[in-house]
C-alpha cells in the first residue's frame, strides 16, 4: 500500500491509499512506460486502467487537521510492476490522472495530478477500509445523465463478434473520447458538432452495439463512427444520451466480464 496526496479544489488535503490485490482484473495489457508513451504521442488514449474507489473517511494530517481520504485497489501485477517502482514516474503521473478522474466521478471532488505527492515516510492514512470486488457488475441500470436531454434508443444490438484487428494498430477517432470508471463501466462520447443540419432529432441516430464493435449511423446510411473497443461491452444495459445543446452523443454501458 502506497499514499498519494492530492489537492482538492478547496484547498483541504485528500489522502489516497492505493491498494493491491489479486482479485481485480488486471489492465488488458500490462504496458511499460515506453510503449504507453508512444501511444499518448500518437493520440491513442484508449489504455484502461480496472480500479476500485472506495468511501470518503476523514483522517487526521500531521498538523492535526481534518482530511479527506479515500482507499483506491487495483491489481497486484499491475501495482509491482507499474506503480511500485521508484523510478515509474511517467506511469505514476498517468495513474494519477486516471484517479482523478475516477474520485471526481464517484465523489464529486475535483483533484489536481499535477500536485500529487507519494508520501515517502507513511504506508497508509487512516484504516484501510474492506472493499468488495466484483469481477462483474451488479449494478445492471446505467445512471442517467444529469443534463436535460433525450433519450436514444438503441434500435439494434449486432453479433457477438469480436473484432478482427488487434487494439493496438487502432487509429484513435477525432470527437470520440472513451474513459472507463471503476473498473465497470464504461462512457464513450461521440461529437456531432460537425454535421449539418446540426442533430435535433434523436430518430436520425442509430447506434448498433455488439461485446467489442460501436457503430453509429445518420439518417440510416451515413456512418458517423465505427469502432472496436478493447474491452468486452454488456450490449444490454447499453444507454445512450443525447446531449442538444452540446451536439454530442454519450453512451454509457456496463462491461461484459
Amino acid at each position: 500500500m502506497k499514499d498519494v496526496l492530492g489537492e482538492p479544489e478547496d484547498g483541504r488535503k485528500c489522502f489516497i491509499n492505493v491498494c493491491h490485490c489479486s482479485q481485480l482484473p488486471p489492465p488488458m495489457e500490462i504496458l511499460d512506460e515506453d510503449e504507453l508513451a508512444k501511444r499518448i504521442d500518437t493520440g491513442d488514449y484508449t489504455y484502461r486502467i480496472p480500479l476500485s474507489v472506495g468511501e470518503l473517511d476523514c483522517v487526521r494530517d500531521h498538523n492535526n487537521e481534518n482530511s479527506i481520504k479515500i482507499d483506491v485497489l487495483v491489481n497486484s501485477v499491475f501495482y509491482e510492476k507499474c506503480l511500485a517502482p521508484a523510478n515509474a514516474k511517467f506511469f505514476q503521473h498517468f495513474f494519477a490522472m486516471v484517479l482523478c478522474d475516477a474520485v471526481q466521478e464517484k465523489h464529486q471532488i475535483e483533484l489536481n495530478p499535477n500536485k500529487a505527492i507519494r508520501l515517502q515516510n507513511r504506508r497508509k492514512m487512516g484504516e484501510i477500509e474492506n472493499m468488495r470486488v466484483n469481477k462483474k457488475s451488479k449494478n445492471h441500470a446505467i445512471q442517467e445523465i444529469e443534463e436535460s436531454t433525450q433519450t436514444l434508443k438503441i434500435q439494434e444490438v449486432l453479433e457477438d463478434v469480436a473484432p478482427e484487428a488487434p487494439w493496438n494498430k487502432l487509429d484513435p477517432l477525432p470527437g470520440l473520447k472513451m474513459r472507463l470508471f471503476d473498473g465497470q463501466r464504461l462512457e464513450i462520447s461521440m461529437d456531432l458538432t460537425n454535421i449539418e443540419p446540426p442533430v435535433e432529432d434523436e430518430k436520425r441516430l442509430r447506434l448498433d452495439i455488439s461485446k467489442f464493435d460501436v457503430r453509429l449511423l445518420l439518417d440510416n446510411q451515413r456512418s458517423l463512427y465505427h469502432f472496436s473497443v478493447p474491452l468486452p461491452l454488456d450490449p444490454d444495459t447499453a444507454k445512450s444520451r443525447l446531449l442538444l445543446e452540446k451536439q454530442k452523443l454519450v453512451v454509457t454501458t456496463e462491461l461484459g466480464f
